[in-house]
Formats: C-alpha cells, sequence, structure tokens
C-alpha cells in the first residue's frame, strides 16, 4: 500500500473561502447531499477532485457533515460570506487555525523555510515528501490569507493540553507566551483576548470560542463562564448518542483527504 500523509486541508483557505461562496450562492443554509454540493461549488459532479475540496472546507470548519454525507454551511462559514463590519479577519483566522496541524506547525515553525518544514515533516510527522511539498504550499497560502502577524491580531499559541483537551488561547496585551521555545510567536499590543477550545467529543471535534473585547481576557473571566456553564448544564436533558451540546458552539468529524 502506498505510503499516506497525515490529514490536512488540500486546498487554502483562500480557495476554500472561494468555493464556500459558490455554495453558499446555491445552497444557503439548506443541508445538501454531496452529489448537490459538488455541483454548487463549480464541478460537474462527485469525485476525487471534489471529495477533496468540500473535505478541505469540513477541516477549515466551513461546512459540517450530517447523516448519509449530507453537508450545510456552519455558523463560521456564514460569519464569511456575510461578515459584521469588523468581523471577517477574526473569522479567517479562526478557520485557518481550525485545522490542528496547522496550529502545531504554525507553533513551532511559523518562520521556517520551504527545506527545514518539509524537512521537519517528513522527518517527525510522517509525510511523504510529494505531500510535505503540498502541505507547505498549503500552509503558506492559508497563513497569508489569515494575517497571523498582522499588529491588531493577538497571536495563537498552543499550551502543554491536559487528556483528551487540546487548548488554544491568543494571549493579551502584557502576558507571555507559553509556546515551546523554539516557536517566533508575535505579540500584540492591544487589550483583548480570545479562548479557542477543542474537544473530542464522541469520534467529532467539539470546539467552543470565548471571546473579550475592550479589555484583557483573565482567569475571573473564564471562572466566571465556567460558573455559567455549570448552570446551563444543569438545565440540559441527559445527551442521547449521537448528540452535541449547542453553545454556540462547533462539533464536526474529521474528513479523509489525500495528497
Amino acid at each position: 500500500m502506498a505510503a499516506r500523509s497525515p490529514n490536512y486541508p488540500s486546498t487554502s483557505l483562500g480557495e476554500a473561502v472561494e468555493k464556500l461562496k459558490l455554495f453558499f450562492t446555491e445552497a444557503q443554509r439548506n443541508t445538501v447531499d454531496a452529489e448537490t454540493a459538488a455541483r454548487a461549488i463549480g464541478h460537474k459532479g462527485l469525485n476525487g477532485v471534489t471529495r477533496m475540496k468540500l473535505s478541505a472546507m469540513k477541516k477549515y470548519g466551513l461546512l459540517v457533515e450530517g447523516a448519509n454525507g449530507t453537508v450545510k454551511i456552519t455558523p463560521l462559514g456564514l460569519r464569511i460570506v456575510h461578515p459584521s463590519p469588523d468581523g471577517l479577519e477574526d473569522a479567517l483566522r479562526e478557520a485557518a487555525f481550525t485545522p490542528e496541524i496547522f496550529r502545531s506547525v504554525y507553533s513551532t515553525h511559523a518562520n521556517a523555510s520551504t527545506n527545514v518544514l518539509t524537512s521537519y515533516l517528513i522527518r517527525e510527522k510522517g509525510f511523504t515528501p510529494d505531500g510535505a511539498q503540498v502541505f507547505d504550499k498549503v500552509f503558506r497560502e492559508t497563513m497569508s490569507l489569515a494575517k497571523p502577524n498582522s499588529p491588531t491580531y493577538v497571536a495563537t499559541r498552543t499550551p502543554d493540553p491536559a487528556p483528551e483537551l487540546n487548548m488554544m488561547e491568543t494571549p493579551v496585551s502584557g502576558s507571555t507566551p507559553t509556546a515551546p521555545a523554539a516557536a517566533k510567536m508575535p505579540m500584540a499590543g492591544t487589550a483583548q483576548g480570545t479562548l479557542f477550545l477543542t474537544v473530542p467529543y464522541r469520534g467529532a471535534d467539539l470546539s467552543v470560542r470565548v471571546e473579550l473585547k475592550g479589555q484583557r481576557l483573565t482567569r475571573d473571566h473564564v471562572a466566571k463562564v465556567r460558573k455559567y456553564l455549570e448552570l446551563a448544564e444543569e438545565d440540559l436533558d441527559v445527551p442521547q448518542k449521537g448528540d452535541f451540546f449547542k453553545f454556540g458552539s462547533r462539533a464536526d468529524g474529521e474528513e479523509e483527504t489525500g495528497d
């Protein structure tokens, strides 16, 4: 069997967003089957190429898969096709860092050359040489669109995760990132912060975003949110198999892509 690289979006975020706009023009907020989705994004039907493009859109959190392979646009996707006056940049950055492997590579190799990055991917991440080259191109194009080095962006970092929990937090002005020493992470002089949590849940990823504007995000703010969630939890029925919590979060399964 031929070697395969780890799963990652096979197209850049820019291309995924262009396809998303076509999808929304045709499907709006409706759930559609994969064949209809393939035609909506400008292809004649469902094949290997269109499957990879739809899979990339899911990995960026722009589409979510439902029963029997159906798909629909996500709240994040809506924030991109119909952005608020100052919300498009944040939405694009959130989408860019939705793939876990993009967060991981950015935290350690944000400023690495192509040769250094592809060597790392082959040596440490199990990529094939061709897969590493494609990943390098997709990753750089996506980061160019997301502009994580923007002076108005609070840089992302990935602290040591607790078991079964991957956390990506944006440090606020005056804070010190705890990313690995090799990481070269920009800091922003802005008084706002965002906390991202990605929690594995029944074979899917449950993602939660907590954002505070106008002041620094502190432990007290997170503790307050936790208390409200605990109160809300008491009012929920016991989740049934296949259910997902609905605190404005997103739950979607991973989709396999090829190189």
